[in-house]
């Protein structure tokens, strides 16, 4: 082989990974997004939206304290709902009607009826203050993690009658008591 053509061998192999890595114009590629935007997808069960609660009768000298008598077990059941990484549209109570100053409902006519109240309570039994609305509740598929979409998810709650904390030492007086609370299911 003679000297010049090694030369321009050698040359051009020197030469061509430079060339190569060179890039003949911009390079990238494609970032995707995914998202969903929701403003409520949950429908409440049949039955659930507007019910009403029935306490068993009490007798009035039962009601003398600020623990609850004759609780009630109840739940709300929505369905439909859209959870992601567990965040599950949230339960809110507001309230209003009449209640006293630890946030218990009162009877709706303070002219007649009884002046005992009842207390709302979540699934432990913690009381609920319905003068404060800022409060949200956590379905209980959720809160023990076991949620496959598209199921039932349900909020528990208890209700029972309560000596009203502004009644001081007077007695429950008997009578009818009846109120009502609204709630709200949404994402926070």
């Amino acid at each position: 082989m003679n000297k010049i053509t090694l030369i321009s061998l050698i040359a051009c192999a020197l030469a061509a990974p430079s060339v190569m890595a060179e890039p003949s114009g911009p390079v990238g590629g494609v970032i995707k997004f995914d998202g969903l935007v929701v403003a409520n997808s949950c429908i409440i069960d049949n039955g659930d939206e507007d019910k009403t609660i029935k306490l068993a009768h009490v007798i009035n000298t039962e009601i003398n304290s600020d623990d609850a008598v004759k609780v009630k077990d109840f739940s709300i059941k929505v369905k439909n709902c859209y959870v992601a990484n567990n965040a599950a549209p949230e339960l809110y109570w507001s309230y209003a009607g009449r209640v006293d100053s630890k946030g218990y409902m009162l009877h709706r006519d303070e002219n007649s009826g009884s002046n005992a109240a009842l207390v709302l309570m979540n699934s432990s039994g913690g009381k609920i203050d319905m003068r404060k609305s800022g409060e949200g509740f956590t379905p209980g598929e959720i809160n023990r993690g076991n949620y496959s979409h598209g199921e039932k998810l349900t909020y528990n709650f208890k209700v029972g009658y309560i000596k009203s904390s502004d009644l001081s030492n007077d007695l429950v007086t008997p009578g009818p008591i009846l109120t009502q609370a609204n709630y709200t299911v949404q994402y926070k």
